[in-house]
């Protein structure tokens, strides 16, 4: 007899069957690449993925344009994906930390290639190294 376990929304938790998730059983389901940005482990993951996402996004995004940073973040979501599928092949996701750090990687390029014409690069550079 099997029993399924019902999602109980209070706990946090995500459900294993829900269809956003990355999981690698269902890696046929070529949405699941992308969708398991939408939906996050617990409130702080969420939080602190839109933090960052605002601090480095923002700024980004009013340089580069939003189509630009749109496209580096889902690439970054993707590869995400990507990379855990094949470094760790059992593994689900959620989340949206794949973009994060594809923004994350984006603004230190972006410092890095117009280092020479920002006013205090040197502590920019060092920011993005120390955190």
């Amino acid at each position: 007899m099997t029993t399924k376990t019902q999602y109980d929304p209070s706990s946090g938790s995500i459900p294993a069957e829900s269809l956003l998730i990355y999981r690698p059983d269902r890696r046929h389901e070529i949405w699941r690449f992308i969708t398991y940005m939408v939906l996050h482990a617990n409130w702080f993951h969420l939080g602190f993925n839109i933090v960052v996402q605002l601090i480095i996004g923002l700024p980004l995004e009013m340089v580069h344009g939003s189509i630009r940073i749109a496209a580096i973040y889902i690439a970054g979501v993707f590869a995400g994906s990507l990379g855990t599928s094949v470094v760790e092949p059992l593994t689900s996701l959620v989340g949206a930390s794949g973009g994060v750090y594809a923004l994350l990687a984006a603004h230190f390029a972006n410092v890095l290639l117009n280092f020479n014409y920002m006013k205090y690069g040197i502590l920019k550079l060092a920011s993005i190294l120390i955190f």
